[in-house]
């Protein structure tokens, strides 16, 4: 998505926010307005020959982007920890087939898978010498033969 298209979504989804915001704090600002007016008649000044009107004005504007700044803060934070939710999920299995050549992560001897079970286990069978094995294990714990890196300690 290139930097244009970015700040388009960006400006439209600030929009859209704003007209949400504006309807829905109409009434409180309105009420404001009228307070403000209803107390200047009690003291005999007609409201708009006032700089009041200028102030209500600027209240108006700041009460909107107060609620705009919250919303997008609100907005940002979800898709952050949505990211972060994701970011943090266990990364998927290599996708074995019947027949693949694996060895288990920590080791150990190389291994046929047979079948998967039921449970999504791989049924591994594995033969050396006179000694032949079959076990099930999570695909997570598998890797394709000849990638496992032992750490060799010399002596």
């Amino acid at each position: 998505m290139s930097n244009t298209d970015r700040a388009s979504i960006t400006s439209l989804i600030e929009h859209r926010i704003r007209e949400e915001v504006r309807r829905e704090s109409r009434e409180a600002v309105d009420a404001f307005a009228s307070l403000i007016d209803a107390e200047l008649s009690k003291l005999g000044v007609f409201a708009p020959s006032t700089n009041m009107c200028s102030l209500i004005g600027q209240v108006r504007i700041k009460h909107l982007d107060n609620l705009v700044n919250k919303r997008i803060d609100a907005l940002v934070e979800q898709l952050v920890q949505a990211g972060k939710s994701t970011a943090q999920a266990e990364p998927t299995p290599p996708a074995f087939q019947v027949g693949d050549k694996v060895e288990l992560k920590s080791g150990g001897p190389v291994m046929t898978i047979e079948r998967f079970g039921a449970n999504g286990q791989a049924v591994c069978a594995w033969a050396s010498d006179n000694f032949s094995g079959s076990h099930d294990f999570a695909p997570h714990c598998l890797v394709r033969a000849g990638t496992v890196q032992y750490n060799c300690v010399s002596s």
